[in-house]
């Protein structure tokens, strides 16, 4: 709604590359798989986790659970989850180990060990995935080139394990729109510093140091009313 309101147009379902959008800026959110990535000369791969993944959904709350809270069980081969909400219903995954991308791990397999939990009252009626194989991306090659910039899980990937997924990808927009508004939209200065500031923290998520702490961003520098500049 608010792009509607400022005048910027939308296109969804349509099919693009670098080379065919002029702007001053382009910004590459496509994901583990980025064909922005690809175009502006950053090759690296992503590399497979050793785990698949199936998600489940019930259109109604898991009886005698707490709303509103993810509960994690591991097992000795893998992590089971699971959130009810009282709008949206129950929603469920099982993340299983698995030798390769595409070994065939049945659903009844996938979903033995929440048998054992308070979700197995909605598991045979629920919606359920098929199965997805995890990757992650090293985060240390090109973010950036000319006027092209990547964000999210193009530049640095990890598996849901991790929990830094979307927020990852919200904190990285938030801080380039920062960057572009401190740097007076002088695009390279801008890109330079959004990377400086961001590849530290992908990196330690990536590849954490035995007992390094996890490395956050504060409110303060995700307030995008902190320090406005009069440049619009």
């Amino acid at each position: 709604d608010r792009l509607d309101k400022i005048g910027i147009t939308c296109h969804y379902g349509s099919t693009t590359t670098v080379g065919d959008r002029g702007a001053d800026l382009i910004v590459g959110a496509d994901g583990t798989w980025s064909a922005t990535r690809q175009a502006i000369g950053n090759v690296t791969e992503p590399v497979y986790t050793g785990q698949i993944i199936r998600y489940g959904h019930h259109p109604r709350p898991g009886p005698g659970v707490p709303t509103g809270v993810l509960h994690f069980w591991r097992h000795h081969k893998g992590v089971v989850g699971y959130v009810t909400d009282p709008r949206d219903g129950s929603f469920w995954f099982s993340r299983y180990n698995a030798e390769s991308p595409t070994s065939a791990v049945d659903l009844p397999t996938m979903t033995a060990p929440l048998r054992d939990t308070p979700v197995h009252e909605v598991l045979d009626t629920s919606w359920v995935s098929g199965p997805i194989a995890l990757y992650e991306l090293n985060p240390n090659d090109i973010w950036h080139r000319d006027h092209t910039v990547l964000i999210g899980d193009a530049a640095h990937a990890l598996s849901p394990a991790a929990g830094r997924g979307a927020t990852s990808a919200i904190e990285d927009a938030i801080i380039l729109a920062k960057n572009l508004r401190e740097h007076a939209y002088r695009i390279r200065d801008a890109l330079e510093s959004f990377t400086a500031n961001r590849r530290p923290i992908a990196l330690a998520t990536y590849r954490p140091a035995s007992g390094q702490r996890p490395v956050a961003i504060s409110a303060d520098e995700l307030d995008l009313t902190a320090g406005k500049s009069k440049v619009e």
